[in-house]
């Protein structure tokens, strides 16, 4: 139809389909039927371009009113002339995205603002929203892990270059003893 197809969200290659049954799936269903079917399948696309005009030709559908009978019907406004223009759309696999939790809880949320962001002010923004800052506080750290981290940075480190220093000096000692005798032997 003269639209420009954009390829937003794909599954893996490991994905496939199975015919439409209605219902709850089954774990029959889960299993692959034949590999000859792998995707990558599209799960979200952005269409753009002019879209067809359903209604060209035709009268405009009614309105329903949802006033209750025998009241008062207000006189129907005639539509004006439609003037055709370019559009985008978004289509997606299923909406369940998009519900409260999944939104929140994941990645959904940057992608239905993205989505809005292409669809409504174009795809600059887009380009931003992958810019901004991200949350990388560090989490509570309990009473006991405290204590052993400082026993460690007290103790054991200023222990341990204690060590290297004593081994250090004991190594250096026994390469002047044999320097020495080396140099009397001589």
């Amino acid at each position: 139809a003269g639209l420009k197809l954009t390829t937003l969200l794909e599954s893996s290659r490991h994905s496939w389909t199975i015919p439409f049954k209605p219902g709850p799936m089954s774990a029959q269903d889960l299993l692959e039927a034949e590999p000859s079917s792998n995707g990558p399948y599209p799960l979200a696309v952005m269409a753009e371009g002019m879209f067809k005009d359903v209604f060209a030709g035709k009268p405009a559908p009614a309105w329903v009113s949802n006033q209750p009978e025998g009241a008062e019907k207000e006189p129907a406004e005639q539509p004006g002339a439609v003037t055709p223009a370019p559009g985008k759309l978004i289509f997606t696999g299923a909406a369940t995205m998009f519900q409260k939790q999944l939104a929140q809880g994941g990645g959904h949320l940057n992608f239905f603002l993205n989505a809005v962001d292409a669809l409504t002010l174009g795809d600059q923004l887009v380009k931003i929203r992958s810019k901004r800052v991200t949350d990388r506080a560090i989490g509570r750290i309990s009473t006991g892990a405290k204590l052993i981290w400082r026993v460690f940075v007290t103790l054991f480190v200023p222990a341990l270059i204690a060590l290297a220093g004593t081994l250090n000096l004991i190594m250096r000692g026994r390469a002047k003893q044999a320097y020495l005798k080396a140099a009397q032997a001589g």
